[in-house]
């Protein structure tokens, strides 16, 4: 009956990735496009087509968009502000001519935000800074980008909210901030110590000021205080950022009806409209996502998905450890090459269908969160940070900072981080 239907979906599927892959035009719309036809398709091929294609949205999960498009305001509000620069100012005026410290705690600060704001904006906030001061101070910024860049991805793992496949994550699999972060401390601080002193020993250390002179010079410009146009304004959008991720964490109320509140909240305090920062949002990522349900509906309508799934309980059996080595495997593969949305949404149907889900799903999830969150970054195309770096670097002229240089420290780093992440999710196994 779904034959046809099935050949439209894997069709559609082969077209959003070389869509998305080459990443030019108007890759949403052809993406929604081709999920709309997949869903009338696969609507049209059951005996009632009316019945079909209300069912395919109802398994449509909108609460991660929901999600998505509040955090894009609050975070659209609060950095009205400039807090986020502030901090990153502080940190640079704070280390003075000590290169090797400026490179432990501005990485460790990206890491930090990357647990609450979006990569791309961490990415735009922290290279242009770094850039700066480098070319300030006559050092080389090639070491301090990547180690930025890579520390973003490693920050990733701190929050249920740190990244679209996390907030996708933790609605389809009912895990919250409080158990990321309990989970992935360790192995946060396990990655950014091996990546940052790997990259210190080859290449921070042999970096020196020549000129103190430069140094005083660049404490002048960089004057954290100038960055606050209000005062008032700062400190209550502070307190109410805080305020907001330590709701998140204590309230125990579904993250999207917190976040809904939150939004009205700060809105309503703002002397702009809600509907400027609804124009603000970034309405290409939740139509994306929007797309991929689309076509996960349609997956699991026509039996595509029932039959990916029985595949892998056949693959797997009661192995546990199989199971966490294919699913980081396949998921960082899928992720880094087509798309982490795809990647989260058919695997988490695919480890809740397993017979040993109910006994180890704590290990299964953390292997679906090594997969995407980390593995999910071979290449620059698959991580919208490392593109903005690789723009940013391009403006100002960082002829070092390259596509094929992105890619080599990309493969490297996401090698230790899936290594250092099967063995830490292997070692929960028997703790």
């Amino acid at each position: 009956m779904y034959e046809l239907a099935q050949l439209v979906i894997i069709g559609a599927i082969i077209a959003i990735f070389i869509i998305t892959f080459r990443g030019k035009g108007e890759s949403t719309l052809y993406s929604i496009v081709a999920a709309t036809i997949a869903v009338i398709v696969t609507a049209f091929s059951s005996p009632d087509f009316v019945s079909a294609f209300e069912y395919i949205f109802t398994l449509v999960n909108v609460k991660p968009l929901i999600i998505l498009l509040c955090l894009s305001i609050i975070i659209g509000v609060v950095e009205q502000q400039t807090i986020f620069e502030y901090f990153a100012v502080r940190i640079i005026r704070m280390t003075k001519n000590n290169v090797r410290l400026l490179f432990y705690l501005i990485c460790l600060l990206a890491a930090f935000f990357s647990g609450f704001l979006e990569d791309v904006s961490v990415a735009m906030i922290f290279i242009p800074l770094i850039i700066r001061t480098a070319q300030m101070l006559v050092i080389d910024a090639v070491p301090f980008i990547t180690g930025i860049s890579f520390s973003i991805i490693a920050g990733n793992l701190l929050t249920s909210f740190a990244s679209p496949s996390n907030i996708l994550i933790s609605e389809l699999l009912g895990v919250n901030t409080t158990w990321f972060f309990s989970t992935f401390f360790w192995l946060f601080v396990i990655i950014l110590v091996i990546t940052l002193l790997l990259l210190d020993l080859r290449q921070v250390r042999h970096i020196k000021v020549l000129d103190p002179a430069r140094v005083r010079i660049l404490i002048e410009i960089f004057d954290s205080k100038t960055l606050i146009a209000s005062k008032r304004k700062f400190i209550i959008n502070l307190a109410f950022l805080i305020g907001t991720f330590v709701a998140i964490i204590t309230i125990p109320a579904p993250l999207y009806i917190v976040l809904i509140v939150a939004v009205l909240v700060i809105c309503g305090t703002q002397a702009e409209s809600l509907g400027k920062y609804l124009k603000k949002a970034d309405w290409n990522l939740i139509l994306f996502i929007l797309a991929i349900f689309m076509i996960s509906a349609c997956l699991a309508i026509s039996g595509l998905l029932d039959g990916l799934s029985a595949l892998f309980s056949a693959a797997i059996g009661t192995d546990v450890i199989l199971a966490v080595v294919l699913i980081i495997g396949v998921c960082a593969l899928l992720a880094s090459f087509f798309s982490k949305t795809a990647a989260i949404i058919i695997f988490s149907t695919i480890i809740t269908d397993l017979p040993i889900y109910a006994m180890y799903k704590e290990i299964l999830v953390m292997a679906l969160v090594v997969g995407v969150v980390l593995g999910g970054n071979m290449i620059p195309q698959a991580s919208s940070h490392l593109l903005k770096t690789l723009s940013i670097s391009r403006e100002k002229h960082i002829d070092k900072v390259s596509q094929r240089m992105l890619t080599k420290n990309s493969v490297a780093f996401i090698t230790i981080a899936i290594v250092a992440g099967l063995m830490y999710t292997l070692a929960f196994l028997y703790l």
